[in-house]
């Protein structure tokens, strides 16, 4: 079977999987559902590994396998698996950044600054609701800051691709935000709205899926 077709497979599976998660989600037994879940994640996974891992975008598929863990964490019963998934989640925003460093090492520090107000902001709504968790999601805060300024420090780089910069940095913003909500959910600053839960899921695996694009498609214009 050719990588084009197995890709195509791929993608249907991973799309319909998304589609059936979120039409049934909380009225089919808990291991299915968590299956659903998984699934666009995994296959995108897949994706990478058959179109063959290099010595920097193996970075980025680690980072996917860490963000599927977090999806099975976040899914289970009871409040003690959230510290595990909090943790996959920094894992996956990890490798995400040194993926970044490895492919763009253009300091720009000015960058940091709207992202550090931004995840300011954010900390500062949930700080009154984090009861003994505000330094974990402080420490979480920074490294999303850190994440996105690096995907922002790609941007003008002629090292790499436009199109791997742009994927790239709209897929941190995308990723940044379906946490932000998810966080806000989470330590209950707003409900646990059904609409709501459907636009962070589809924020993330359209997040998740534009790291995997720009893992892929990035070329040094000179090699």
């Amino acid at each position: 079977m050719s990588k084009k077709i197995m890709s195509m497979i791929l993608v249907l599976i991973g799309v319909v999987s998304g589609i059936v998660f979120l039409r049934f989600q909380g009225t089919i037994p808990l291991p299915v559902e968590i299956g659903l879940k998984i699934m666009p994640t995994f296959t995108m996974c897949a994706w990478l590994f058959i179109n063959k891992l290099d010595n920097k975008n193996w970075l980025v598929f680690t980072g996917l396998i860490f963000s599927f863990l977090c999806d099975i964490s976040m899914s289970l019963p009871g409040t003690m698996f959230l510290t595990p998934g909090i943790g996959c989640n920094m894992l996956s925003l990890i490798f995400f950044t040194v993926y970044f460093l490895h492919s763009g090492r253009n300091l720009r520090l000015i960058r940091v600054i709207p992202f550090a107000i931004i995840m300011g902001i954010l900390f500062g709504i949930l700080y009154n609701y984090l009861g003994a968790n505000k330094i974990p999601v402080l420490v979480y805060c920074i490294l999303y800051i850190v994440f996105l300024w690096r995907a922002s420090a790609r941007l003008g780089d002629n090292s790499i691709l436009v199109r791997s910069q742009l994927i790239c940095f709209f897929g941190s913003l995308i990723i940044a935000l379906s946490d932000s909500l998810l966080s806000m959910v989470l330590f209950g600053v707003v409900g646990k709205i059904f609409l709501l839960q459907i636009v962070i899921m589809c924020l993330w695996w359209t997040g998740l899926f534009l790291m995997m694009v720009t893992a892929r498609i990035e070329k040094k214009k000179i090699v």
